[in-house]
């Protein structure tokens, strides 16, 4: 190359001219490129857990940011509402709902009480009035008005006397289970209704043994058959009887407020 100060011819890497001009020349070799790392047949046998954790290193600090900061020097709100799920921008933690919905208890529910009565009333009066003055006035009718029909037939039909004495000693004590009943209905009495209830059982009781009287009590045959036809309409209108009063004592609302034991 050439001086440029007096033009004489210098050498290649001449650093300076005989006139004393220095060439600013870099004389510098240029940087060689990176050769890939071969591992060594040690490295490779190492196993995983001793190998370097520089490319784990490498990727933490790529995910590592630091938080903004705004102008005054302070972290941004969106930095500082970080929940405990690691979700930013809320300033409350996560709370799995469903979690404590599930595990909270239900609260009891609290059952509607009854109305309370302080007196019989309704229908309630309308039982009380049957077992204790319409039922025993009904068995003392028709006990006497029986008699005065079948006595002249007493000595004539056999079986037929014996047939009005056994059915004259059920309907009395029938009769007087009724007035107890009743009275204990009436009075609200402990038990009163659990009372009434076995009134009506003993009610089908008597109609089944009215049925097989007449043959028990030894009637002629065709006096028996009259009659049992007879005792099955009797016996129909008693099932009736002590089906509804029953289901009235055990539904009414009025029974429960007004015998709450």
């Amino acid at each position: 190359m050439n001086c440029p100060k007096c033009g004489i011819r210098a050498a290649k890497h001449a650093v300076s001219c005989f006139c004393g001009h220095e060439f600013v020349t870099s004389n510098t070799p240029a940087p060689k490129p990176e050769e890939e790392s071969v591992p060594t047949q040690e490295e490779a046998e190492r196993p995983e857990a001793e190998q370097p954790k520089e490319s784990v290193n490498e990727a933490d600090e790529e995910l590592s940011v630091p938080p903004s900061s705004s102008s005054d020097g302070t972290a941004s709100e969106a930095d500082e509402h970080v929940d405990s799920t690691g979700i930013p921008g809320t300033s409350t933690p996560y709370t799995d709902t469903t979690a404590a919905a599930d595990t909270e208890p239900s609260a009891p529910r609290l059952e509607e009480s009854p109305q309370q009565f302080d007196r019989v009333g309704g229908w309630l009066l309308l039982l009380c009035v049957s077992l204790t003055i319409l039922g025993p006035l009904a068995t003392v009718y028709n006990l006497v008005a029986g008699y005065s029909q079948l006595q002249t037939l007493f000595e004539s039909t056999p079986g037929l006397k014996t047939l009005y004495n056994i059915d004259s000693f059920l309907s009395v004590a029938l009769g007087l289970f009724s007035l107890w009943a009743g009275f204990s209905l009436w009075t609200r009495m402990e038990g009163a209704v659990e009372r009434a209830k076995k009134y009506l059982y003993a009610v089908l009781g008597y109609s089944a043994i009215l049925y097989f009287l007449p043959n028990m009590s030894g009637l002629p045959e065709e006096m028996s058959a009259e009659m049992q036809s007879v005792m099955v309409i009797a016996s129909t209108r008693s099932v009736i009887y002590v089906a509804i009063w029953y289901l009235y004592l055990t539904k009414s609302k009025r029974v429960r407020g007004t015998y709450p034991a």
